[in-house]
C-alpha cells in the first residue's frame, strides 16, 4: 500500500510541478503598461488565427537586432558553434535562410513587414473526422490544414511565385481540374497588400473527386473571420517587438489533438496489413478519443498563451510569456496569492547553481479548482494510461491544476492535499568534498504551511525511505505557519531566511555550472557549460500571468526587464460546463474504454465487451442527443459506435502436413502398423 501512495504522489507530483510553473500572483515589480498594437501584426494575425490552434509571428524587420544581440553569447562557443548557425549569424535576413530551401527568392514579397502562419486550421463538428474514419472509404477525409499570410510588395508577382515554391513542392492548386488524386493542395490568393496561402497535407479524397475537390475549393477560397479576442495573450502577440512570437488558443487544443490524431491513424491503414485494419481502427478510435474531458475547453483557466523571443540590448536571449486568465483562473490565483507564506528568500550566493522561490499557496489554488468530469472517479491507473495514450496534447492538459487534485486525492482520500505547501524555496550548490560517491550538488529546500496542514507522519516517512545520514531536517514556526525545512550537505534554515513577498516564481540558474554538475547528454556536453545565467520571474497582472526571462552570455551581469501590467484588459470568456457536455463526455470516456478493450481481449470476447460499452453509454449518450447545445454531437457519436467494426480474428492458416521426399537409398514405402514404434 506504502509503495502504491507513493507511486500516485509522484505522478501527482509530475503533474503538479507543470502547473506551478505557470501557476503565479502579484508583486512590488517594476511593471509597465501595454505597449500599443503594430497594425501590421494585427492584420496578419487576425487572418492567420482565424480558427487554428497555433499562430507564429515573425517581424524580419528584428533580424539584424535579434542577430546584434545573440552574437555575443554565441561568439563564446568558438569551434563548438554548428555550422548552420554561424552561416545564420552572417545571413541579411530570415528570408536569406529559407529560399535555398525554396530553390530561389519569392518575387513580389515584401521584405519589412510581418509574416504571419495559422497552424492546424479546423472548421465544423469536432467529432466530424472521427466520423469520416469510420465511415464509408470513400467518403473522403480532409487533411491538417495550415495558412500562411505573406506580406505583399507585388501581390499578383508573388502569387506567381508561391505557385513555382508549390509547384517543386508537387502540391496541387485546389483551382485546377487536374490531378484529382493529389493528397497535397493549395491556394495562393491575392488580397490587397498580402497573399494568402492555404495548404492542406495528407487530404485523402472522397471517391467522387470532382466534388471533392470543388468542397475544398469552396473551403479555401472563403475570407477568414478574425476571433474577436481583445486578451493579454493576443495583445501581446500583435504589440511585441521581439523577432518570433507563437500564440495557443487552448479552447483548440482538444479538436486539434483530434484532427492530428485521425489523420495519423489513417496513414497508419492506408499501409497496415489488411487483417490487422479493423482492430488497429478501433485501438486508434479510442485512443484519439480516449482524453475527451481532459482536454475539455470548458473552465480553462488559462485559454489563450503568448510566448515572444527576442534580445537584450547588453546581449542575450530573452523569452516573454503571457498567459491570458478566464474568471476563474483569475479568481483562483488571486486566493493563491493572498493564502502564500511565509515568504522563503534566497540569498546572494556567488556559489548558487539555482535558485527558485514560489510565493503563492499551491494547496489554495488547487482548492479553487475543479476536477475534469471523467476522472472523478478515476484511478490512479485510468489517469496514467490516459495520459501516455494521448500523448503530446496531453502533456499540456496533464499539468492542469484539476488533473493534480484528482491524483492527490487518490493517494490520500482523507486529506491528501495536505502535502501541497502554501509557498516554497530552493537553492543549490556545488556539494562539498565529503566522499568519492557523494551526490555532486548540495541543496536546501523550504516549504511553507498552516499550522496543522501537514501530518508529521507524512515527513517522518518520507525521512525515513531517504538514505540515512544523508538529510537534515528542521521545522519552525513563523506566526500561525509553519516552515518544514530539508537540506542535504547544507543548513536550509540559514541558506533560505523567510523576508516579503516577491514575484510568485523567481528563477535563476547557472546553466553552465549546473550542466558540468550534472553531466548532460553527449549531445549537449560540448554547448551547455558554454551558456551563462538563466533568470526569470512570473507575477499576477491583473487578468494574466506575465512571465520575463533572460539567458545572458557566460560571465554577464544577470539581465532583467519590466513586464507588462494587464490590469484593464478583460479576462477570456471560456465555454461553461453543461449537463449536455457531462453526458456527451461520459459517453465518450465509455465507449472509448470499450473500443480500446476491444484489442486487449480474446476474439471471442470482443463483440461481448462492445456491447458492454454501448449499454454503459446508452443512459448519457441519450442525455447529450437531447440537449440542444451538443446534440449534434451526440447524434455523430451514436453513428461513429454504429460504424466501428467489431475487429474480427485474423485468420489461421492450417499448417501444411509435412512431406516425405524419397530417395533412391530410402524410398518412401510405409511402415506396416505392426511394426510401428508405440
Amino acid at each position: 500500500m506504502a509503495s502504491r501512495t507513493s507511486s500516485i504522489l509522484s505522478l501527482a507530483f509530475c503533474a503538479a510541478l507543470v502547473t506551478a510553473c505557470s501557476s503565479k500572483p502579484k508583486t512590488g515589480a517594476p511593471m509597465q503598461s501595454p505597449a500599443a498594437v503594430d497594425p501590421a501584426i494585427v492584420s496578419a494575425f487576425d487572418l492567420a488565427s482565424s480558427d487554428a490552434f497555433v499562430t507564429l509571428v515573425l517581424q524580419p524587420v528584428r533580424w539584424v537586432a535579434f542577430i546584434i544581440g545573440v552574437r555575443p553569447m554565441i561568439s563564446q562557443w568558438g569551434e563548438v558553434t554548428p555550422e548552420s548557425l554561424t552561416q545564420a549569424l552572417t545571413a541579411p535576413s530570415p528570408y536569406a535562410l529559407m529560399e535555398p530551401l525554396f530553390g530561389g527568392g519569392l518575387e513580389g514579397l515584401d521584405r519589412e513587414r510581418p509574416i504571419a502562419a495559422g497552424l492546424f486550421v479546423s472548421t465544423g463538428p469536432e467529432l466530424a473526422p472521427v466520423a469520416a474514419l469510420v465511415g464509408p472509404t470513400d467518403g473522403g477525409l480532409e487533411g491538417l490544414r495550415h495558412r500562411i499570410i505573406v506580406p505583399a510588395s507585388d501581390a499578383a508577382a508573388l502569387v506567381g511565385s508561391i505557385a513555382t515554391l508549390m509547384e517543386r513542392a508537387e502540391a496541387t492548386a485546389v483551382t485546377s481540374d487536374s490531378n484529382l488524386d493529389a493528397t497535397t493542395l493549395y491556394a495562393a490568393i491575392a488580397e490587397g497588400d498580402h497573399v494568402r496561402v492555404e495548404l492542406v497535407v495528407g487530404d485523402r479524397p472522397a471517391a467522387d473527386r470532382a466534388a471533392w475537390r470543388a468542397h475544398w475549393k469552396t473551403l479555401l477560397t472563403a475570407v477568414p473571420t478574425p476571433r474577436p479576442s481583445k486578451s493579454a495573450a493576443r495583445h501581446h502577440a500583435t504589440s511585441t517587438t521581439d523577432i518570433a512570437t507563437a500564440y495557443l488558443d487552448l479552447t483548440r487544443l482538444r479538436r486539434s489533438h483530434i484532427t492530428i490524431g485521425v489523420n495519423t491513424v489513417d496513414q497508419a491503414l492506408r499501409f497496415a496489413d489488411p487483417d490487422m485494419r479493423q482492430e488497429l481502427l478501433a485501438a486508434g478510435t479510442a485512443e484519439v478519443l480516449g482524453a475527451w474531458d481532459l482536454l475539455a475547453p470548458e473552465d480553462l483557466m488559462s485559454p489563450e498563451l503568448a510566448l515572444s523571443l527576442g534580445v537584450l540590448e547588453s546581449g542575450g536571449l530573452t523569452l516573454r510569456v503571457v498567459g491570458a486568465l478566464s474568471a476563474e483562473g483569475k479568481a483562483a490565483h488571486e486566493a493563491a496569492r493572498a493564502d502564500a507564506g511565509p515568504f522563503f528568500q534566497s540569498k546572494e550566493d556567488p556559489n548558487a547553481i539555482a535558485t527558485m522561490t514560489l510565493h503563492t499557496s499551491y494547496r489554495a489554488l488547487i482548492d479553487a479548482v475543479k476536477v475534469p468530469a471523467s476522472l472523478v472517479s478515476a484511478t490512479q491507473d485510468d489517469i496514467a494510461e490516459t495520459i501516455m495514450r494521448c500523448g503530446w496534447a496531453c502533456s499540456i492538459g496533464a499539468g492542469s491544476p484539476g488533473v493534480s487534485k484528482r491524483l492527490f486525492e487518490i493517494a490520500s482520500p482523507s486529506g491528501g492535499l495536505g502535502i501541497l505547501p502554501r509557498s516554497a524555496a530552493i537553492v543549490v550548490t556545488p556539494a562539498p568534498p565529503i566522499a568519492k560517491r557523494a551526490p555532486p550538488l548540495a541543496f536546501a529546500l523550504a516549504a511553507g504551511y498552516r499550522e496543522g496542514d501537514l501530518d508529521s507522519s507524512v515527513l517522518t516517512r518520507l525521512l525515513a525511505s531517504l538514505p540515512p545520514g544523508m538529510f537534515t531536517s528542521k521545522t519552525d514556526s513563523v506566526g500561525d505557519r509553519q516552515a518544514v525545512y530539508l537540506g542535504m550537505g547544507r543548513d536550509a534554515s540559514e541558506a533560505l531566511p523567510v523576508g516579503d513577498p516577491g514575484p510568485i516564481v523567481s528563477l535563476s540558474v547557472n546553466v553552465g555550472a549546473l550542466a558540468e554538475a550534472m553531466r548532460p547528454p553527449r549531445s549537449l556536453r560540448k554547448i551547455l557549460p558554454l551558456l551563462g545565467r538563466l533568470e526569470g520571474k512570473v507575477v499576477l497582472a491583473g487578468s494574466a500571468l506575465v512571465g520575463g526571462f533572460t539567458l545572458a552570455p557566460k560571465g554577464a551581469s544577470p539581465a532583467t526587464f519590466d513586464l507588462t501590467d494587464y490590469t484593464d484588459l478583460p479576462v477570456v470568456a471560456t465555454p461553461a460546463s453543461t449537463d449536455g457536455t457531462r453526458c456527451l463526455g461520459d459517453a465518450v470516456t465509455a465507449l472509448a474504454k470499450g473500443w480500446h478493450a476491444m484489442s486487449e481481449v480474446s476474439p471471442d470476447q470482443r463483440q461481448l465487451v462492445r456491447m458492454k460499452a454501448t449499454v454503459g453509454a446508452k443512459v448519457p449518450l441519450a442525455c447529450a442527443i437531447g440537449d440542444a447545445g451538443v446534440g449534434e454531437l451526440g447524434r455523430m457519436l451514436a453513428e461513429i459506435d454504429t460504424r466501428l467494426p467489431v475487429p474480427a480474428p485474423k485468420p489461421v492458416e492450417p499448417r501444411p502436413e509435412p512431406q516425405l521426399i524419397p530417395t533412391p537409398e530410402a524410398p518412401l514405402v510405409p511402415t506396416p502398423p505392426e511394426e510401428r514404434k508405440p
